[in-house]
């Protein structure tokens, strides 16, 4: 193998390749280097490859040039991604949105700012390669051809025949020319390979039958991977085919593992259909009109447990309270398994509501003010960059015209759930998509058990630009106390048990900054107060606030409207024990505070 290495290269020296060759193949092998990897623009790749079939460069020294490109690359990255910001952000910015958005081309990853800053530093590289290789070669043909005509002593040593034999062994046949005749020759010849277009023909037939033949499971394969790193967790599907002529997509057996719960599975279904829009596939959007689930199911049991696929998301740290405020640790039991299910809630609704660098024009009846500060695109970028690393930061303000993924209807009837096993759920969505923003309408998502025990209505629009706030309607109703009476924090007995209890909220729901006043109803229960004893009520109705991170929020509940609560459900001597603890608290820590002033003034 080694000598085959030699030999390639002893034909370059011999001048086999001439200068146009030598030229294309510096080029293309540094652009192919420079190129981060097949995930972000393969279909870059292949057409920087079907060129370098095609056109008559010198494929061995192609593969050198590429194998120096890529290590060069890897020591410029932050060089090369400063050129890709200048690129897509600077005065080409347009060429390239037209080209990102471009049928065939949007598969070329023009968006990575590494692809972008990483083609035209490699084309200067490969330039630099090129003259170089050219010069120092006719450099050495130069020299070669003097020593030809002017050196005894070499043309008597080259004509030994052990030296022919170590020169055939190493560097191939002989030349038949002189070097003088290699100077002469053309620098461009014969500019295509007309093998290699044969090559091309062959890969388009091959191409062609193995989407005969392999297609479904090639969509398998791609929705399957989509889906995991989406979902964080093993996806299992049995079947995918899409249809170009139908418009449609089928998937069949659907199972997706919970990531917090890897036993379970956060949702499955028996099929899916969906009506899609084959134009946009050349766009790299999937636009989907339609899409219809089938016995839908949730939190079914696994046949074998799922693995984890991406990292956990990490909750928020706590966050800072106010005197009458309380973090979900103070309340919860097992706080640290809600704040885990609470953050994938969070990357769910960072997903629903797209990039969040860009300037939104906000209605002319919303106060700037009102609306939280969005993190602006150098602060994404450099975000990214430490998350994610280099290679898989995009440019999303170049993504015109539509969304990546667009799901205009969504209809799932008669789903399953383990958390209602007397009713099902209709599941009913509009415009859901990857970057809500450039939608006609506003993200939209409704749930409806059989028997409205659960109503959930969700509306991002602050999510799409066509309003001030994401606004969440939630409803509960007759859920059995003990249920939230075993996770609530503290020791010994439930503080609530027996009875159900509902709740609703209506507030404004954001990943960063939620504001949702809850209504908390206690319907024939039993309620226990360390220190202060328990009753019986009929009805309670207890407000609780909930503000901040979604995945982290802070609590308020005030001790003075459990009180108020207890004295309108006719609980007169609990409400009068209640007061007396909540004063006892205020006077303890008056007292405390009064001690503490006395002290420093005394000093």
């Amino acid at each position: 193998m080694l000598i085959f290495k030699f030999r390639k290269l002893g034909k370059i020296l011999r001048g086999k390749a001439n200068p146009y060759q030598l030229m294309s193949a510096c080029i293309l092998g540094s652009l192919l280097g420079f190129v981060p990897g097949f995930g972000q623009a393969w279909g870059l790749i292949v057409a920087l490859v079907l060129l370098l079939v095609v056109l008559n460069a010198n494929l061995f020294l192609a593969g050198l040039a590429t194998l120096l490109a890529k290590g060069v690359s890897l020591l410029l990255v932050p060089a090369v991604f400063a050129v890709g910001r200048f690129l897509l952000e600077g005065p080409t910015e347009g060429l390239f949105r037209s080209m990102v958005n471009a049928p065939v081309l949007a598969y070329f990853g023009f968006e990575y700012y590494l692809v972008t800053g990483g083609l035209l530093v490699g084309l200067v590289f490969g330039i630099l390669v090129g003259i170089s290789v050219v010069k120092a070669l006719k450099a050495y043909w130069r020299r070669m051809a003097n020593l030809q005509k002017g050196s005894e002593r070499y043309n008597k040593w080259a004509g030994k025949w052990w030296v022919r034999a170590i020169s055939w062994i190493f560097l191939g046949p002989g030349k038949k020319d002189t070097y003088d005749d290699t100077l002469a020759k053309g620098s461009i010849g014969n500019p295509v390979r007309p093998l290699g277009i044969v090559f091309v023909a062959l890969a388009a037939v091959l191409a062609f039958v193995v989407n005969l033949f392999f297609a479904d499971e090639i969509v398998t394969q791609a929705v399957r991977g989509g889906l995991e790193r989406a979902n964080g967790a093993t996806v299992d599907l049995e079947s995918g085919r899409l249809s170009f002529r139908e418009g449609r997509l089928t998937l069949n057996q659907l199972a997706m593992a919970d990531p917090n719960e890897l036993n379970t599975d956060l949702f499955s279904a028996s099929l899916i259909e969906a009506d899609i829009n084959t134009a946009d596939l050349l766009r790299r959007r999937w636009t989907i009109d339609r899409m219809m689930i089938s016995e839908g199911r949730q939190g079914e049991t696994r046949r074998l447990p799922g693995v984890l696929t991406q990292p956990k998301p990490q909750p928020s740290p706590d966050p800072d309270t106010e005197e009458d405020e309380k973090t979900i640790q103070d309340y919860i039991r097992d706080a640290e398994k809600w704040k885990d299910r609470l953050a994938q809630a969070r990357k769910w609704l960072d997903a629903l509501s797209g990039p969040e660098d860009e300037e939104v024009e906000l209605p002319p009846d919303v106060d700037p003010e009102d609306v939280p500060e969005r993190e602006t695109r150098r602060e994404r970028i450099a975000r990214e960059i430490r998350e994610r690393g280099y290679d898989q930061v995009v440019a999303r303000h170049l993504m015109a015209e539509s969304p990546r993924l667009l799901v205009k209807e969504l209809t799932a009837e008669r789903v399953r759930t383990r958390h209602l096993e007397e009713e099902t759920l209709d599941i009913k969505g509009e415009y859901l998509s990857t970057n809500p923003r450039l939608a006609e309408q506003s993200p939209r998502l409704s749930v409806r058990s059989s028997a409205d025990k659960l109503v959930l209505d969700l509306e991002l629009g602050a999510a799409a630009g066509k309003g001030a706030a994401n606004l969440l309607e939630l409803v509960y109703r007759d859920l059995p106390s003990e249920v939230i009476g075993r996770q609530l924090a503290g020791s010994g007995e439930p503080p609530i048990f027996g009875g159900t209890l509902d709740f609703e909220t209506m507030g404004r729901l954001s990943a960063v900054d939620s504001d949702l006043p809850l209504m908390v109803t206690l319907k024939n229960t039993t309620l226990r107060i360390p220190g202060v004893g328990e009753t019986e009520v009929d009805e309670l109705t207890l407000p609780v606030g909930i503000r901040g991170a979604i995945d982290n929020p802070r609590i308020t509940f005030d001790d003075r409207d459990l009180a108020d609560a207890l004295a309108r459900a006719g609980r007169d001597e609990l409400e009068r024990r209640v007061r007396d603890e909540v004063d006892d608290r205020i006077g303890d820590e008056v007292e405390e505070r009064g001690r503490e002033l006395m002290d420093r003034f005394r000093r």
